[in-house]
Protein backbone atom coordinates (compact mmCIF):
# COMPACT_ATOMS: atom_id res chain seq x y z
CA UNK A 1 0.00 0.00 0.00
CA UNK A 2 1.54 3.56 -0.76
CA UNK A 3 1.09 5.96 2.09
CA UNK A 4 2.16 8.72 -0.12
CA UNK A 5 -1.17 8.98 -1.84
CA UNK A 6 -3.14 9.43 1.57
CA UNK A 7 -4.26 12.83 2.49
CA UNK A 8 -2.15 14.10 5.54
CA UNK A 9 -3.30 17.09 7.95
CA UNK A 10 -0.06 19.13 8.28
CA UNK A 11 0.72 19.78 12.03
CA UNK A 12 -0.22 23.28 11.70
CA UNK A 13 -3.80 22.64 10.56
CA UNK A 14 -4.21 19.83 12.94
CA UNK A 15 -3.77 21.97 16.25
CA UNK A 16 -5.89 24.72 14.56
CA UNK A 17 -8.92 21.98 14.79
CA UNK A 18 -7.94 19.76 17.85
CA UNK A 19 -7.31 22.41 20.02
CA UNK A 20 -10.56 24.07 20.03
CA UNK A 21 -12.84 20.67 20.25
CA UNK A 22 -10.78 19.75 23.43
CA UNK A 23 -11.49 22.28 24.44
CA UNK A 24 -15.11 22.62 23.68
CA UNK A 25 -15.07 18.95 24.90
CA UNK A 26 -13.69 20.00 28.38
CA UNK A 27 -16.47 22.81 28.80
CA UNK A 28 -19.18 20.36 28.24
CA UNK A 29 -18.22 18.14 30.96
CA UNK A 30 -17.22 20.73 33.38
CA UNK A 31 -20.39 21.88 32.80
CA UNK A 32 -22.46 18.34 32.73
CA UNK A 33 -20.59 17.91 36.38
CA UNK A 34 -21.19 21.23 37.52
CA UNK A 35 -24.50 20.09 39.12
CA UNK A 36 -26.67 23.48 38.22
CA UNK A 37 -28.64 25.69 40.10
CA UNK A 38 -25.78 25.71 42.98
CA UNK A 39 -26.08 29.24 44.46
CA UNK A 40 -23.75 28.27 47.29
CA UNK A 41 -25.46 28.27 50.00
CA UNK A 42 -25.84 25.31 52.44
CA UNK A 43 -29.24 23.64 53.03
CA UNK A 44 -30.88 25.62 56.01
CA UNK A 45 -32.10 23.11 58.93
CA UNK A 46 -35.54 23.12 59.79
CA UNK A 47 -36.31 23.27 63.24
CA UNK A 48 -39.43 23.00 65.46
CA UNK A 49 -40.90 22.61 69.09
CA UNK A 50 -42.66 19.69 70.34
CA UNK A 51 -46.40 20.19 70.71
CA UNK A 52 -49.11 18.39 72.80
CA UNK A 53 -51.69 19.90 70.34
CA UNK A 54 -55.30 18.10 69.52
CA UNK A 55 -54.31 15.68 66.69
CA UNK A 56 -51.21 14.54 69.30
CA UNK A 57 -53.49 14.12 71.72
CA UNK A 58 -56.13 12.33 70.10
CA UNK A 59 -53.90 9.39 68.24
CA UNK A 60 -52.18 8.50 71.99
CA UNK A 61 -48.98 10.25 71.25
CA UNK A 62 -48.28 12.61 74.59
CA UNK A 63 -49.71 12.60 77.77
CA UNK A 64 -48.87 13.00 81.34
CA UNK A 65 -46.03 11.92 83.49
CA UNK A 66 -45.59 10.60 86.85
CA UNK A 67 -44.95 14.53 88.05
CA UNK A 68 -48.51 15.41 85.83
CA UNK A 69 -46.21 17.35 83.21
CA UNK A 70 -46.96 16.85 79.66
CA UNK A 71 -44.54 14.98 77.86
CA UNK A 72 -44.23 13.89 73.98
CA UNK A 73 -44.35 9.78 73.50
CA UNK A 74 -41.59 9.04 70.73
CA UNK A 75 -39.22 6.47 70.05
CA UNK A 76 -35.00 6.52 70.17
CA UNK A 77 -34.94 4.19 66.84
CA UNK A 78 -37.69 4.09 64.73
CA UNK A 79 -41.11 5.86 64.18
CA UNK A 80 -43.52 4.47 65.99
CA UNK A 81 -46.99 4.95 67.32
CA UNK A 82 -47.26 2.03 70.01
CA UNK A 83 -43.87 1.02 71.51
CA UNK A 84 -42.59 4.23 72.70
CA UNK A 85 -39.41 4.52 74.73
CA UNK A 86 -38.64 7.94 75.34
CA UNK A 87 -40.92 11.00 76.62
CA UNK A 88 -39.54 14.77 75.99
CA UNK A 89 -40.82 17.73 77.68
CA UNK A 90 -43.58 19.64 75.54
CA UNK A 91 -42.22 22.79 74.37
CA UNK A 92 -38.84 21.33 73.92
CA UNK A 93 -37.33 23.00 70.82
CA UNK A 94 -35.45 20.62 68.58
CA UNK A 95 -33.78 20.29 65.48
CA UNK A 96 -35.23 17.93 62.70
CA UNK A 97 -32.49 15.60 61.36
CA UNK A 98 -35.03 13.56 58.87
CA UNK A 99 -38.34 12.40 58.12
CA UNK A 100 -40.25 9.35 56.98
CA UNK A 101 -43.47 8.58 56.06
CA UNK A 102 -45.06 5.60 57.73
CA UNK A 103 -48.20 3.21 57.22
CA UNK A 104 -50.21 3.70 60.67
CA UNK A 105 -53.40 1.24 61.41
CA UNK A 106 -56.02 3.73 63.13
CA UNK A 107 -57.94 1.08 65.67
CA UNK A 108 -61.23 3.21 65.28
CA UNK A 109 -61.54 3.33 61.61
CA UNK A 110 -59.90 0.39 60.39
CA UNK A 111 -57.64 2.39 58.05
CA UNK A 112 -54.03 2.09 57.11
CA UNK A 113 -53.15 5.53 55.87
CA UNK A 114 -49.14 6.81 55.47
CA UNK A 115 -48.09 9.19 58.15
CA UNK A 116 -45.51 11.64 58.72
CA UNK A 117 -42.89 11.33 61.50
CA UNK A 118 -39.16 13.53 62.23
CA UNK A 119 -36.31 12.09 64.08
CA UNK A 120 -35.51 15.03 66.05
CA UNK A 121 -32.67 16.07 68.46
CA UNK A 122 -32.92 18.50 71.27
CA UNK A 123 -31.37 22.33 71.44
CA UNK A 124 -28.30 20.99 73.73
CA UNK A 125 -27.40 17.36 71.68
CA UNK A 126 -28.12 14.98 74.47
CA UNK A 127 -31.37 13.51 73.17
CA UNK A 128 -32.48 12.07 69.20
CA UNK A 129 -36.09 9.97 68.58
CA UNK A 130 -38.87 9.80 66.64
CA UNK A 131 -41.70 11.50 66.92
CA UNK A 132 -45.09 11.65 65.33
CA UNK A 133 -45.19 14.75 63.09
CA UNK A 134 -48.74 15.84 64.76
CA UNK A 135 -46.72 16.15 67.75
CA UNK A 136 -44.20 18.91 66.13
CA UNK A 137 -44.96 22.43 65.17
CA UNK A 138 -42.32 23.22 62.67
CA UNK A 139 -40.97 26.65 62.24
CA UNK A 140 -41.33 27.62 58.60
Amino acid sequence: MNFDRMPRISGGRAKNIVLPVLFLLLLFSLGACGGGGDDGEAPTTRTGKLDCAEECVLYGQCGANQENKTVILGNSGQPETRNHNMTLPKDTAVTILSEQQKLVLFPETKIEAPELFYQVQTEDGATTGWVAAWCVAVNE
